[in-house]
C-alpha cells in the first residue's frame, strides 16, 4: 500500500499546494464541469468533494450545485480553500474538516460523491465506501501520465527514473477493473494537455549538478541539445475521470 501523508505534512504543505494549483496553466477543473454536465451529472443539488484540498475545483463546481461540501483533514488546507471561495464568492460551500475514514462512518448521503487526486483512496473496497455515500453518482479523477520529452527522457538515459507518485494509472486501472467485476457501469474520460517550456543547457547542467561526472551525462547533453544553447520541451499530462451510477438517478 501506498503511504498516505500525516495531516501534519498536508497542513504544511497547503500554502505551497495552493500556490502549484493557483499556477496551474492546465484547465481540468473547466473540462471536467463542462464534461460532468454534457454527461447529465451537473447539475445536482447536493455534492461531496472528498479530500478537496485547497478547493481546485470550487470555482468551475460549485456553481452547478445547491450545497457543496468541502471535506479534507487538514486544517490548513480548508484555509485556503475558504480564501478560493471567498474570492469567487461562492455562498454555498460548507468545509468540513473530517479524515476519510469519519466520511465514510457518517450517514450523510449525497447526490454526487467526488474525489479528486485523493492520496487516501487506494483501495478496491474504498469504491463501494463511496458508493454508500452517494444516492446518484460517484466521480473519482486521478493524474494517470505526466512526462515531458527532455527531463523524463534523460532520467531514463541516466538510470534515475522513479516511479511518479503523481501517475496513478495502474491505479485507475484496478479500478476500472473492479469496477466491470462488480457490473456496476463505470464510464471513463481522458483529459490530455499538453505544453511546452523553452530549456536552456545551463538550466540541465544546474538539475543534473549530482550527475555530473556520469559516464553518459555529457554525450547526453551533446544529443538533446546539438550544439544550441536552447531547445524546446513539450511535456504531456493526462487525467482520467472514473464515473459511475451509484442508487437510484430517478431520486
Amino acid at each position: 500500500m501506498r503511504r498516505i501523508e500525516t495531516e501534519e505534512f498536508w497542513d504544511d504543505f497547503a500554502e505551497t499546494y495552493y500556490e502549484i494549483q493557483e499556477e496551474s496553466r492546465l484547465p481540468i477543473a473547466e473540462d471536467a464541469a463542462a464534461f460532468l454536465a454534457k454527461a447529465g451529472i451537473f447539475p445536482t443539488q447536493t455534492f461531496a468533494d472528498a479530500a478537496g484540498g485547497t478547493g481546485r475545483y470550487l470555482k468551475n463546481f460549485a456553481p452547478q450545485t445547491g450545497q457543496y461540501d468541502l471535506i479534507d483533514f487538514s486544517d490548513q488546507m480548508l484555509k485556503f480553500a475558504k480564501i478560493e471561495a471567498e474570492k469567487h464568492a461562492l455562498e454555498n460551500v460548507h468545509f468540513i474538516q473530517k479524515n476519510m475514514a469519519d466520511f465514510f462512518a457518517d450517514d450523510q448521503k449525497y447526490d454526487v460523491v467526488f474525489s479528486a487526486m485523493n492520496p487516501a483512496l487506494t483501495e478496491e473496497n474504498q469504491l463501494l465506501q463511496l458508493m454508500r455515500k452517494s444516492k446518484k453518482w460517484v466521480v473519482v479523477l486521478r493524474m494517470i501520465e505526466n512526462h515531458d520529452d527532455l527531463f523524463s527522457r534523460a532520467d531514463q538515459l541516466l538510470g534515475i527514473a522513479e516511479t511518479d507518485p503523481n501517475d496513478d494509472s495502474s491505479l485507475m486501472d484496478t479500478f476500472e477493473r473492479f469496477l466491470t467485476a462488480q457490473n456496476l457501469g463505470s464510464h471513463k474520460k481522458d483529459f490530455t494537455y499538453q505544453y511546452q517550456e523553452e530549456i536552456t543547457r545551463e538550466m540541465v547542467e544546474e538539475y543534473y549538478e549530482e550527475q555530473q561526472n556520469h559516464p553518459l551525462f555529457q554525450s547526453l547533453l551533446e544529443r538533446l541539445f546539438k550544439g544550441k544553447t536552447t531547445i524546446c520541451s513539450t511535456t504531456t499530462i493526462t487525467y482520467r475521470l472514473l464515473y459511475w451510477p451509484a442508487g437510484d438517478k430517478e431520486k
